[in-house]
């Protein structure tokens, strides 16, 4: 069977997933409606499939969520919410999900689906452990993992793949 943190789980239910800095130009799709939230979660936007905007303008957090099924960015569809979020230097693009919906584009885009189903599910096991202990290290950080191999591939909803989805809700 497959873990599943309660939202009790000292934190641990949602993985914050930098995808990028921000340019001047960003732009956001979905197939439903796309709400833009500020610092205090009041609903500063709407939009209906298409976002463009400029984030470095930006000078506190930022949520965009969608009535749809995902958020497309740069190409890619991802499931839970996008942070848009200002430091320092620069403004971060994050991507906020669920666990267990991270994991179903992390494992199969970390090996080949085709592999035996013990070996998927031994993935699965070490993706977790990873994610949860970055999660830990980086509690204060803005993000806990990026897309690439300095922590774990995450290719959104796109790499998804039927069976690495079955092994990981089963």
């Amino acid at each position: 069977s497959t873990w599943v943190p309660s939202d009790s789980s000292q934190g641990f239910s949602k993985v914050r997933v930098l995808l990028s800095e921000a340019t001047n130009e960003e732009n956001f799709k979905s197939n439903g409606t796309i709400e833009v939230y500020d610092a205090n979660d009041l609903l500063m936007k709407k939009a209906y499939e298409f976002l463009s905007m400029d984030p470095t303008l930006i000078k506190a957090p930022i949520r965009i969520s969608s009535t749809g099924d995902y958020i497309e960015y740069k190409g890619a569809k991802y499931r839970g919410e996008i942070k848009i979020k200002p430091t320092n230097q620069k403004v971060l693009i994050i991507n906020e999900v669920n666990m267990e919906e991270y994991l179903l584009s992390v494992v199969p885009s970390e090996v080949p689906a085709s592999w035996p189903s013990e070996a998927l599910k031994a993935q699965a096991v070490c993706a977790r452990t990873y994610v949860v202990r970055e999660m830990m290290a980086k509690r204060k950080q803005a993000y806990d993992v990026d897309t690439t191999t300095n922590t774990q591939v995450y290719k959104g909803i796109t790499k998804e793949n039927q069976n690495t989805t079955c092994m990981l809700i089963s």
